[in-house]
C-alpha cells in the first residue's frame, strides 16, 4: 500500500487582521516558519520509503519560496491560494 503525508503550512501570513487576544497572528517570522516547514519535510523524507508521497499544502499569500521544496522527488508543493 502506498503512503502519503500531508503537511499544512502558513509560511507567509497576512498580519493585517489581528486577533482579539494578540496584536499579530503569529510569533514567528516567515523565515522561521519556512525553516520549521523545511525541517518537517526533511524529517519525513528521512523516515519514509521512496514510495511515500509528501504533500505540502500552503495557504500563504506569497509562494516565492516553493523552490525550497523541490529537492525531493516525492515532495509536492501545493499552493491553496493559486
Amino acid at each position: 500500500m502506498k503512503k502519503a503525508f500531508l503537511v499544512t503550512s502558513s509560511i507567509d501570513v497576512d498580519n493585517n487582521y489581528p486577533l482579539t487576544y494578540t496584536k499579530t497572528r503569529t510569533f514567528f517570522s516567515p523565515e522561521e516558519r519556512l525553516r520549521q516547514t523545511v525541517m518537517t519535510m526533511t524529517c519525513l523524507d528521512l523516515v519514509s520509503d521512496q514510495d511515500t508521497e509528501i504533500y505540502v499544502l500552503d495557504n500563504s499569500k506569497n509562494t516565492e519560496y516553493r523552490h525550497q521544496f523541490a529537492w525531493g522527488p516525492n515532495i509536492k508543493f501545493i499552493s491553496i491560494k493559486e
